[in-house]
């Protein structure tokens, strides 16, 4: 998010020259102004009754603003808010997922190392894997939220996100989350040991033998 501008006076300081009128640019402009807004409530208003109402009244007052800037409806700069998040939230989760995948890999590894097949039999090591499964799935569902929040609070560079928070792509789709990390551990489970009961050395994740 842009710095340029920014203040706790609620006084929308125009776009930057090198700004152009398109809806990403509006959806950024919109989140400016959001911040600015919670930066002016936070500094007049702090934990004082009135500052939930102070808040929407500079929000729409920079609304007001953006959208005459772009030539477009105050409607439209206010559902443009959090539109321009998609590809932050993709680099962000991607890479989380990925090292997450790399992490299950390597515990599975580790159990059936632990617990190998051709010497404990099945039951020790799937025993194991089901119920590290279910910690890493959910352990793993709460730090993605918890990136997110850092994430979005080194972005915009105000931790207090307020409400923001709830517009995670993240908080929508836990459950989701959940299934899909759980579904991922057990691919890897399953892959690290069928590896284990040929009696090689597993890789660490499919195609590194």
């Amino acid at each position: 998010m842009r710095r340029d501008g920014q203040n706790s006076d609620c006084n929308w300081p125009g776009v930057a020259p090198s700004q152009t009128s398109t809806p990403r640019q509006v959806s950024a402009d919109a989140e400016f102004a959001e911040d600015m807004a919670i930066r002016y409530g936070d500094v007049h208003f702090g934990n004082d009754p009135g500052r939930a109402d102070a808040i929407r009244r500079c929000q729409a007052k920079l609304y007001q603003e953006i959208a005459k800037t772009h030539k477009v409806s105050v409607a439209e700069v206010e559902q443009s808010v959090g539109r321009n998040r998609e590809h932050i939230d993709a680099a962000t989760y991607l890479r989380y997922l990925a090292l997450a995948w790399a992490i299950a890999f390597l515990v599975s590894r580790l159990i059936w190392q632990k617990y190998p097949p051709g010497e404990h039999g099945w039951m020790a090591g799937v025993v194991m894997c089901s119920f590290l499964g279910i910690l890493f799935a959910f352990g793993s569902t709460i730090l993605g939220e918890m990136l997110a929040w850092v994430v979005a609070g080194y972005r915009i560079g105000n931790d207090p996100l307020s409400n923001r928070a709830f517009r995670f792509w993240w908080v929508f789709h836990r459950r989701e989350m959940f299934a899909l990390l759980l579904v991922a551990f057990g691919i890897a489970a399953t892959w690290t040991g069928r590896v284990a009961s040929r009696g090689r050395k597993d890789p660490a994740c499919p195609g590194d033998a």
